[in-house]
């Protein structure tokens, strides 16, 4: 059995490359032998971490391995892998699980130097694969990173959230979610635009057609300070009984089903896993117009807040039938991972 070591953030994480590599594995259990290289600041026990500093055990794994699959984030921690991998005459590829825009002139530089190495490199949105002439380069790829949830699987939402929810859906307020794994200021603004999220829930009280928000953030990050004076603002404006920012690791898909409509206001973005889940448990979701959103999803323009009120309005009233995306053709995806593998 050909064994594939994948390098990103292992499967016990939470985020959306954690989720997909964790699925991935799953489903191709049976066809192919699986090992992790994780590269998460939360060290887990369970799987080897670049941050052991156990460069044995790293070339270990990498020599030990037909084929490297790279799923950092970092230009210069991918250069890194894909460097080393080569050294041993390794099959490498390479996923960008965000658009490559974002990286600046010095990690656009890398990529155009690490790409051409790699035996397959996999854009998750149509930003990046034009960016980077794909249709030229037949080794250049477009699919996006997700994959369909096992909803038995999923851990139940704990009380805190459940007892939130059933209180403001008594009161008659549509829900409104979105989640981020951390606070992160990107070129001046809250890149996954919790601040428009809680002022949209403000405009929203103020006209009488109150709303409720649940925010999940897996961690505050280097933002603690945002975070702080985030809780202020909704407690200076009476909001704490329309506005839930949960810090903590949940399960999303889980929340999604108890949610009217998710929204994601990022300034950025790549194959965003929330939007593709929402739509294929029928859910409506309306999301920034930064990059191409898949079929079905409601748009706004980025950082325009009284679009994105106006929008929330539309994306509430409109049925669900109308803007539901196909569900994803899980089988024509494992073929292309098989396809790609082998």
């Amino acid at each position: 059995m050909k064994k594939i070591l994948i390098i990103g953030s292992a499967p016990c994480h939470v985020g959306g490359v954690a989720v997909h590599i964790k699925r991935l594995t799953e489903y191709l259990s049976d066809s192919f032998a699986f090992d992790i290289v994780d590269e998460s600041k939360d060290v887990s026990e369970e799987y080897f971490n670049v941050r052991s500093f156990d460069l044995y055990g790293y070339l270990k794994r990498i020599v030990s391995s037909d084929i490297i699959h790279i799923q950092s984030g970092v230009p210069l921690i991918r250069l890194i892998h894909v460097f080393v991998s080569k050294l041993f005459f390794k099959k490498v590829i390479v996923t960008i699980h965000h658009d490559p825009n974002v990286e600046g002139y010095t990690g656009q530089l890398i990529n155009r130097v690490v790409f051409p190495l790699c035996q397959s490199v996999i854009f998750v949105n149509k930003e990046g694969y034009t960016s980077f002439n794909g249709s030229t380069h037949k080794n250049y790829f477009m699919m996006p990173a997700f994959l369909p949830q096992d909803i038995r699987t999923e851990q139940k939402l704990p009380d805190t959230i459940l007892d939130w929810v059933e209180k403001n859906k008594l009161e008659g307020r549509p829900l409104l979610v979105s989640n981020a794994w951390k606070l992160v200021v990107s070129d001046w603004v809250d890149l996954y635009g919790l601040d428009m999220c809680i002022r949209a829930v403000k405009k929203a009280k103020m006209d009488s057609k109150p709303l409720s928000l649940i925010f999940i953030l897996v961690s505050t990050g280097n933002n603690n300070d945002l975070y702080l004076k985030y809780c202020e603002y909704i407690k200076e404006n009476h909001l704490d009984d329309y506005i839930l920012i949960y810090v903590g690791a949940i399960s999303f898909v889980r929340l999604i089903l108890l949610s009217d409509l998710v929204v994601r206001p990022t300034s950025t973005d790549g194959d965003a896993l929330s939007i593709r889940e929402a739509l294929y448990v029928g859910k409506s979701v309306l999301a920034s117009d930064v990059v191409q959103r898949p079929r079905g999803t409601f748009l706004f323009k980025s950082r325009d807040e009284e679009d994105f009120y106006i929008n929330i309005r539309k994306a509430l009233l409109a049925s669900p039938s109308e803007n539901v995306g196909t569900k994803v053709e899980l089988n024509r995806i494992l073929d292309f991972y098989r396809k790609i593998y082998k």
